[in-house]
């Protein structure tokens, strides 16, 4: 059960993901054996996990008088006591920690966990072997997120400081082909620096870690940050051309009105988990931008805004349950 929950598909159906790593666990948790073991690594990844799957919508139930928010700090705190001397497994479970914590706006108290992590986690020995052992890199992830959290709560100077942190330190270390995993670091750290007026480095950071990379793939390459790239760049664009002619965003207008899917549910729930995001709220945006710039008696300025509405609307409700309680 513990091979299957280091190696299982996070995409497979619900039940078939969910069942062995709660079994293991639940059978971890009631063996006498347990309080004697000295090396207790192997239920790592059952923690880890779980984590994902209440993150990703695939644990739905859970015990009475736990929400969602409740059960994820507890499986994260467990994680973190379980792996108190072992370093970059320890570093996994803060970045889960102070996941948690965020979910429940606990964005301070999220900030210290994090560096805390940082006293311990060196993105070129760590990096690499949380990615092999855990699939992704987790920590770099809640390092960037975590400009976000000082950015909400008006640290400014600091939450420049985990952008720089991310980008000297972190992205490095993300190999070019994995570009999903820069744009979850790029996104934190583009949506901190544009609010601080640091249009043009976000513009070169792009530029350097995205697009350059992506005009070597050629054609042919498949990624969850495709349908992402279009639309940032698209985005960065507008930012920086203060006088961009209509003309030249025609086609793009007519892409964004076109009502083909702009991308799968998988990916955006990739996004939702991962980054406490939605990438349709950055096609929202773009409408809403572009409407700006349309002449009043232009008939897309209308479609462009009911279009932002609606995408605004519907990134809200990927973030959400049907009670309206942020789950992402």
């Amino acid at each position: 059960m513990v091979t299957m929950a280091k190696t299982i598909d996070t995409h497979s159906p619900r039940e078939l993901c969910t069942k062995p790593v709660l079994d293991a666990l639940s059978i971890y948790d009631s063996a006498p054996v347990r309080r004697h073991l000295k090396d207790r690594s192997f239920v790592f990844p059952v923690l880890s996990y779980i984590c994902v799957g209440v993150q990703g919508g695939k644990i739905l139930e859970f015990p009475e008088g736990q929400d969602q928010a409740d059960y994820l700090l507890g499986v994260a705190n467990t994680f973190v006591s379980e792996t108190e001397y072992q370093c970059f497994h320890h570093c996994r479970a803060l970045a889960l920690k102070a996941a948690s914590l965020a979910q429940q706006l606990k964005f301070d108290k999220a900030v210290e966990v994090i560096n805390g992590m940082n006293r311990i986690y060196d993105p070129v020995k760590h990096s690499r072997i949380i990615a092999e052992e855990y699939g992704s890199d987790h920590c770099c992830n809640a390092m960037a997120l975590s400009a976000l959290w000082l950015k909400h709560l008006g640290r400014e100077q600091e939450a420049i400081i985990m952008c720089d942190d991310v980008i000297e330190r972190c992205l490095p270390e993300i190999d070019e082909r994995n570009m999903l995993g820069r744009i979850l670091l790029l996104i934190p750290s583009i949506a901190v620096l544009l609010a601080y007026g640091q249009l043009e480095r976000t513009v070169e950071l792009f530029t350097q870690f995205v697009m350059e990379p992506v005009k070597r793939f050629g054609q042919n390459w498949s990624s969850p940050a495709k349908p992402v790239i279009r639309p940032m760049s698209l985005l960065l664009k507008i930012c920086s051309q203060s006088e961009v002619l209509i003309t030249e965003l025609d086609d793009d207008i007519e892409w964004l009105l076109n009502d083909q899917e702009k991308m799968p549910d998988l990916v955006d729930t990739i996004y939702t988990s991962k980054a406490q995001w939605s990438p349709y709220d950055l096609y929202s945006e773009i409408c809403l931008r572009i409407a700006k710039k349309l002449e009043k008696d232009d008939p897309r300025r209308a479609l462009l805004m009911t279009e932002g509405l609606r995408l605004s609307h519907l990134a809200d409700s990927k973030l959400k349950n049907e009670s309206g309680d942020v789950v992402h």
